[in-house]
């Protein structure tokens, strides 16, 4: 039996595998700052890729239980889970352990060996994580931020170069404009609907 709607407030279950990923960056934040070695780096590295191995299995369990729930709305629809974003989640990532792999030797080449790296990398891919998740405008707007801060921060990772200062200083800015054009559009639209829910704007 399949029911089309579920309501569970304050229940992680569901969304475990996000809990799992952002209690492995902490730990992670932690373990480098405290035992800083200058060859840390591939080492936190290949911790990540292990992390988003275990995220694919904790995701396939979640999504055997989500199956038998069209839709689950989690915290009073604030996030929802479901099989398709449960394989949305799966390709990003499954992409981000390959662009993990691969920074591996772009960062051996320009010789930047910090730990930080790997770490901005994966609390921008929890950003988009939560992303496909978010239910509402202010849980879509706290993950484009938290995905956009982190790639703000990317961009300009090189200091050593003019041009990654450079790209980083002009995505901040237009991020930040863009930030804020999306809180007035979600105001407006709160404004006009008097909800900034997307369960209230779809039309059955």
């Amino acid at each position: 039996m399949v029911i089309n709607h579920m309501d569970i407030f304050f229940n992680f279950e569901f969304i475990i595998s996000e809990v799992f990923l952002s209690l492995s960056i902490l730990f992670i934040l932690f373990f480098s700052s405290f035992f800083f070695k200058k060859d840390i780096q591939n080492f936190v590295v290949y911790s990540f890729i292990f992390i988003f191995i275990n995220f694919l299995f904790i995701n396939f369990e979640v999504c055997s239980v989500v199956k038998y729930f069209k839709v689950i709305n989690l915290f009073g629809g604030i996030l929802v889970n479901s099989v398709f974003l449960c394989f949305a989640k799966t390709i990003i990532v499954f992409f981000s352990i390959l662009c993990l792999l691969v920074s591996i030797y772009f960062l051996e080449s320009k010789n930047i060996k910090r730990f930080e790296y790997p770490i901005l990398v994966s609390l921008s891919i929890l950003g988009m994580l939560f992303l496909v998740s978010s239910n509402d405008f202010i849980s879509l707007y706290l993950a484009m931020e938290l995905q956009g801060l982190s790639t703000y921060i990317l961009a300009g990772y090189s200091s050593r170069s003019a041009f990654s200062t450079e790209a980083g200083l002009k995505y901040f800015v237009v991020g930040s404009f863009s930030s804020g054009i999306f809180l007035l559009g979600s105001a407006l639209v709160y404004i006009g609907t008097g909800s900034i829910s997307f369960n209230d704007f779809f039309i059955i």
